[in-house]
């Protein structure tokens, strides 16, 4: 079992009873993975997949040696990006940024884009009841998970997408990742919640959760388990 003893949660019928630990969320998702980066860890190739205007480079690119990739499907945030990517490209790491969301296979998609988030809650599962203003509805491109750095580790993913870790944790791909900091949301997709990510990644990772788990976001952060044999 990967998962460190701490609060029990008690999962569906078939499921066994699992200790996971679980602590308060202090600040932000970028305030979460600056502080478990802070604990050493220094990568190689870290990953923000939903990175929005860019700001984590400015929180935790410093734990980055070699590559830091910017992962964003909307057009306006992507530029406020690549803006951003020219006043640093002569220093180490070295940034890229890759436009669309990932999925199984290469095709086109609906981004649903609020008029009033300041680019935060854009999503492709759901309008949020229009709280959010004047709903937009963007084509974008999917990216097949295969070609994302294929046969490379990839040290460190700050994951927020919306809804979409749900999928990309039942991926093959996902098994690429050694240790990352997500936010899981509870109501994007009806009938999954954090419990289902914790399904999908117990056996594989050292995993603590953050935060009220019955709202509607919260936080797991993950290590990915040394093997008895290595």
């Amino acid at each position: 079992m990967a998962i460190r003893a701490a609060a029990i949660h008690r999962y569906d019928d078939e499921e066994r009873m699992t200790n996971v630990p679980n602590y308060p969320i202090s600040g932000n998702i970028y305030d979460h993975c600056s502080r478990f980066l802070g604990k050493g860890n220094k990568v190689e190739l870290l990953i923000d997949f939903g990175a929005r205007h860019g700001e984590s480079f400015e929180q935790i690119g410093k734990h980055c040696s070699k590559d830091f990739v910017f992962i964003e499907p909307l057009p306006a945030c992507a530029t406020i990006i690549r803006t951003m990517m020219v006043k640093h490209f002569e220093k180490p790491p070295l940034l890229h940024i890759i436009e669309g969301i990932l999925g199984d296979k290469k095709g086109i998609t609906e981004l649903i884009t609020f008029a009033n988030d300041d680019h935060q809650s854009s999503n492709v599962f759901t309008d949020r009841g229009g709280k959010h203003g004047i709903t937009l509805r963007v084509p974008i491109d999917i990216i097949p998970y295969s070609t994302l750095f294929p046969g490379r580790k990839i040290d460190f993913a700050k994951i927020n997408i919306e809804g979409g870790e749900y999928d990309m944790v039942e991926s093959p791909f996902f098994d690429q990742i050694d240790s990352f900091v997500m936010e899981v949301h509870n109501q994007h997709i009806p009938g999954k919640t954090y419990i289902d990510i914790i399904n999908a990644l117990k056996d594989k990772y050292e995993l603590e959760t953050f935060g009220p788990l019955d709202q509607t976001c919260c936080l797991i952060s993950g290590k990915k388990c040394i093997s008895p044999s290595a």
